[in-house]
């Protein structure tokens, strides 16, 4: 019996096993683009600005963390509250003010989101690559309305599509049809409302793959894709 209660108390004594991390969190709502999460100075997710902290939603794994919290330029002050408030449950908070110039990008028709990255990839790369094709929208819609021959077909609502950044070159974009992850994802955020529709037009995706990397894209580093939606009025 007394042998019984030493181990007893030889086990209760044992540390318990804490794993914790150190995050950088980027916070800007719409008009920044994105929400970037990155865990001991890697990438871990990408989502529309946001959308991450009105779903209540974010990777952390075990407890003590420590977490830097970056609100980015022109930051919605409605979100980042809720982010702030959201991220106490998860560790230790020091706020970072971002000094890096980012150009705001006022069009709620037009998000993006990180299908997948290299573990490297910075996040101001991730960043300008993604406020680049928010603010070509409008120029992507132009092209997919003006193309259709069939003015017949309804034309209106979200399409989305994966841009390919392969070593800081934007290098392709593929349009998502109807029934791809992207429409499931958009729909799950919120981003598409009950009452929007999703386009899917055989003439018109080629041509919002072209329009979408027209042009000059920002200088940038690393392997990365990104999701690109935007709503054709």
């Amino acid at each position: 019996m007394h042998v019984r209660l030493v181990l007893s108390l030889v086990v209760l004594a044992l540390p318990v096993a804490v794993t914790a991390y150190e995050y950088e969190v980027y916070v800007g709502g719409p008009d920044s683009g994105l929400d970037l999460v990155y865990r001991d100075g890697e990438f871990v997710g990408g989502w529309p600005g946001g959308v991450l902290w009105t779903r209540e939603f974010i990777p952390f794994e075990g407890c003590c963390n420590e977490i830097d919290f970056i609100p980015l330029p022109h930051a919605d002050t409605e979100v980042i509250a809720a982010a702030e408030s959201r991220l106490t449950e998860f560790g230790d908070i020091y706020i970072v003010m971002e000094a890096r110039s980012l150009e705001a990008v006022h069009d709620p028709g037009a998000v993006a989101w990180v299908v997948s990255a290299e573990p490297d990839v910075r996040p101001e790369d991730i960043l300008s690559m993604a406020q680049f094709l928010r603010a070509k929208a409008g120029f992507v819609r132009e092209g997919w309305l003006g193309f259709v021959s069939d003015r017949g077909l309804a034309l209106t609502g979200w399409g989305a599509l994966f841009v390919q950044i392969d070593e800081g070159t934007l290098t392709g974009a593929e349009y998502q049809p109807y029934d791809y992850s992207a429409q499931t994802q958009l729909r799950e955020w919120g981003v598409i409302g009950p009452d929007e529709e999703y386009s899917d037009h055989p003439e018109a995706n080629g041509v919002a793959e072209w329009t979408t990397v027209e042009g000059i894209a920002p200088l940038v580093e690393g392997t990365f894709t990104l999701g690109y939606a935007v709503r054709f009025e």
